[in-house]
């Protein structure tokens, strides 16, 4: 099997799978939609003892910081790239798109019930205790969201890279 990294907020992710990874960023599906529809940088399968986890990665390399002007913006946009990612994966799970549909042939199953959904933030550079507030926000943000599609409080991950790469998610 083929292996891939992906670069992105000058870190290196992987290397994984390469049917294990949709970079959507990089798929025609999302070339096709692009204009008006941020999203994340990539999914992961995840093999784990339940079956399998599907992580929905976005990188930043900063961010405001609580309490200023742009924390609020920043939240939003993370919970945006996540529920336009989750959608457009569900789409072309779905097919949806018809014949544009770069998604790997393992993620037949993304939207099964047995399948653990993350939505997982990593920060390079960040400190430990500078995680858990983004985690709050971002768990509030998408509070309705995770009800409506009934996945767990604890789908939501912010890592630093020190972390990332303890995860087997970063080199």
């Amino acid at each position: 099997m083929s292996r891939m990294t992906i670069f992105e907020s000058k870190m290196n992710f992987g290397p994984f799978e390469c049917d294990d990874v949709f970079h959507v960023e990089k798929s025609n599906l999302y070339t096709k939609l692009q204009k008006g529809v941020r999203i994340a940088e990539f999914v992961i399968r995840r093999k784990i003892e339940e079956g399998n986890a599907f992580w929905i990665v976005e990188a930043k390399s900063s961010s405001p910081q609580p309490g200023k002007e742009n924390f609020a913006l920043f939240i939003s946009e993370v919970a945006e790239k996540w529920i336009n990612t989750f959608q457009l994966t569900a789409a072309a799970s779905l097919s949806r798109h018809g014949e544009v549909n770069d998604l790997p042939p393992t993620f037949g199953t993304f939207l099964s019930p047995a399948e653990r959904l993350h939505f997982v933030l990593v920060m390079r550079g960040h400190k430990d205790e500078w995680l858990p507030p983004l985690s709050e926000k971002l768990n509030d943000t998408l509070r309705s969201f995770l009800k409506t599609w009934h996945i767990g409080p604890n789908s939501i991950r912010v890592l630093n890279d020190a972390r990332a790469r303890s995860e087997g998610l970063i080199e």
